[in-house]
């Protein structure tokens, strides 16, 4: 099965780049992205271990998902398409550049009224019915993802991104709000010692008029043993001419490790905006690890944001932000900015000003 996935994968990688260089003589070939960096001051105190294990007061410029994309479709008539997307991560706080696995997509497929048949990096079906709920930018300090996004790995969970790689994706059509979206990914990382770590994702979203909601689940093999499943449930409301108020709650359980261990998380989120202006605000936590050997500890964390963006353009976005964690003293979440390098107990705190401009 794995063999077919992969030739699938490459004569369709090779029918995109010709589609590509079609595409180019007909001027249809797209070149946007984003350029987006935060000046910020955090620090981690509070360490379990003692003072030594905190860390001080810093100042920082810190990328915020800066990237370039090139993108293209090709009409093969009869309402059928062939598309591309590649994305490459240009960071412009001093760090080197990829078109690689940190972040950015990356994908080739076929679509019509059927939907649409990707192969490459795409999001996580189960991360996209919620990503709309954060009224933060990914990589910010805000974000609920320094809750949300890593309560998995408190259980054992092998790390993953929002995306996943050597995946196959399939995205239905919009029927009157309903999509569905589902991927299998396979886990090529199969080593002497580790197993493959595939995993399957689904999630169906329904959108009418102000209201989105979506349910998501995924479904994951360890790197050593076990497996591990994340149920999810999202919705938010937009008023008109008000807030848009959303709520998260997942659901996670594994057997990672060997022993059955479980976490939840919610979240609580707010977004007001008024002609250029727009208000934000967010509280996330999780319940800690409940059972096996984790439960006796202390590992539940949470997080609240709140802040000012100032819309210049459709294209240009400032904003300030301030957020902190507080982590039980065997938790070491940290920012989706992240600090790095905080010890169990600390709790980061920082203030942020930054800029996203998309071109």
């Amino acid at each position: 099965m794995e063999a077919i996935i992969k030739a699938g994968a490459a004569a369709l990688g090779v029918a995109a780049l010709l589609a590509a260089g079609t595409a180019q003589a007909q001027s249809n070939v797209t070149i946007s992205g984003r350029a987006a960096a935060q000046v910020d001051v955090v620090s981690a105190k509070g360490a379990t271990a003692g003072a030594a294990a905190d860390i001080d007061e810093r100042t920082r410029v810190t990328d915020i998902a800066s990237r370039i994309r090139f993108s293209g479709k090709e009409d093969l008539g009869g309402g059928q398409r062939a598309f591309f997307w590649v994305e490459g991560n240009t960071p412009i706080d001093g760090r080197g550049g990829m078109f690689g696995n940190e972040g950015a997509e990356g994908y080739v497929g076929l679509g019509g009224g059927w939907g649409e048949l990707m192969l490459g990096k795409r999001h996580r079906p189960f991360y996209i019915s919620s990503l709309g709920a954060d009224p933060w930018d990914i990589l910010t300090l805000g974000s609920i993802d320094a809750v949300v996004y890593v309560a998995p790995l408190k259980l054992g969970a092998p790390p993953s991104g929002f995306q996943a790689l050597n995946s196959v994706n399939y995205w239905s059509p919009d029927w009157s709000g309903l999509r569905v979206r589902g991927q299998f990914s396979a886990g090529e990382n199969k080593t002497a010692t580790t197993h493959a770590t595939d995993e399957y994702s689904v999630a169906a979203t329904y959108d009418l008029g102000g209201l989105h909601a979506g349910v998501g689940y995924r479904h994951q093999q360890g790197a050593r043993e076990g497996s591990g499943k994340s149920l999810g449930l999202v919705a938010t409301y937009a008023i008109q001419g008000g807030p848009k108020l959303g709520a998260i709650y997942e659901d996670h359980r594994a057997d990672f490790t060997g022993d059955t261990l479980r976490i939840n998380d919610w979240a609580l989120t707010l977004s007001w905006p008024f002609g250029p202006h727009e208000l934000r605000a967010n509280y996330a936590r999780d319940s800690g690890v409940k059972g096996g050997e984790l439960s006796r500890s202390d590992t539940r964390s949470s997080h609240w944001a709140f802040g000012y963006a100032y819309h210049a353009s459709k294209r240009t976005e400032l904003y300030a932000q301030y957020a902190r964690l507080k982590n039980g003293a065997a938790a070491s979440n940290d920012f989706d900015a992240a600090v790095g390098g905080v010890a169990a107990g600390a709790d980061p705190k920082g203030i942020a000003l930054g800029v996203i401009h998309y071109y």
